[in-house]
């Protein structure tokens, strides 16, 4: 069994805890998961199993679709409403229009200083386990691309005071943390906030109104591959290009192979079957532009 399984994550659990309960139910040790989602948080998450775990890679950079509610008034220390409250504002009116053009201010690319509470390991400590035992580590800002904030109404108030809540819908690259996008709207806003609630809507080609409940595979275990969404579609992305019998051979040994078609970057190799058997880097080489393909993922052989 190889693939992905686009589990609709709930509240309560953490990634790991999603991968364990897909081990134990399709009875495979080699199972992992693309972009962890904080235990509180919903939504899409990835769970690779067997040798699809090797293409998480090609799958984790997808842009992000996620949607957040954030409280205005008060910022805590892990940035969500599960920390404890660092500041507090008690009076202040904030007109939509504000708000509005506080969200536009972070679209583009810019940079992001990751949480203390977050598993992003410094000199080999994952910062977490300094943040719960008191200790701030200083972070490095990181490049982000938010290409959309969508203000989603809730209210019909033309202004905004204390507790008062919003949502937004924001399209990201991989690495952004919603949990600090919403404490820095707050800070720009000069109002504080923290993030009270978090969906992953998309990533990638998974979207969440196709997403799995983890519930469903725990009860009907014998047909959890029906569920499964094969490495060729997943990859569907990059360029495929079919090789013949003897150059899968060579294929699945790691050895660079000629292909007819003029690529210069990733690619996947399928059998004469349009079976997956790598992911591989083209090349053009020369002045007749000879174009070869080197593996540099290779799968399970056809079959197994």
């Amino acid at each position: 069994m190889q693939g992905f399984f686009n589990i609709n994550k709930s509240a309560g659990m953490t990634s790991h805890d999603v991968v364990s309960v897909i081990r134990r139910i399709v009875q495979i040790k080699r199972v992992g998961h693309g972009g962890t989602l904080d235990p509180d948080a919903q939504g899409v998450l990835v769970v690779a199993v067997g040798s699809a775990t090797r293409a998480l890679q090609y799958l984790e950079q997808w842009p992000k679709i996620y949607c957040a509610q954030l409280e205005l008034g008060s910022a805590t220390d892990t940035q969500d409403s599960s920390g404890q409250k660092t500041m507090v504002r008690d009076s202040f009116s904030i007109s939509r229009s504000e708000l509005q053009s506080v969200l536009d201010g972070f679209l583009g690319c810019t940079e992001q200083i990751p949480p203390m509470y977050s598993a992003i390991k410094i000199g080999g400590q994952k910062l977490y386990e300094a943040a719960r035992k008191g200790i701030s580590i200083e972070r490095k800002p990181r490049p982000i691309k938010i290409d959309s904030i969508e203000l989603l109404d809730q209210t019909d108030a033309d202004y905004l005071g204390p507790r008062a809540r919003i949502s937004i819908r924001a399209t990201c690259s991989a690495g952004t943390y919603i949990r600090t996008l919403c404490h820095d709207i707050g800070i720009k806003l000069n109002c504080y906030a923290h993030m009270t609630h978090l969906v992953r809507e998309r990533s990638g080609i998974f979207r969440i109104a196709d997403a799995v409940p983890l519930d469903l595979l725990r009860n009907a275990p014998q047909s959890a591959a029906t569920h499964l969404i094969g490495i060729n579609e997943a990859l569907a992305h990059l360029p495929a290009v079919r090789v013949n019998a003897d150059l899968s051979r060579r294929v699945l040994c790691g050895n660079t192979v000629p292909i007819d078609e003029l690529i210069n970057g990733l690619c996947r190799l399928q059998d004469a079957n349009g079976i997956i058997l790598a992911v591989a880097e083209g090349r053009r080489i020369g002045p007749d532009s000879v174009t070869t393909a080197s593996p540099i993922c290779v799968f399970s052989a056809p079959g197994e």
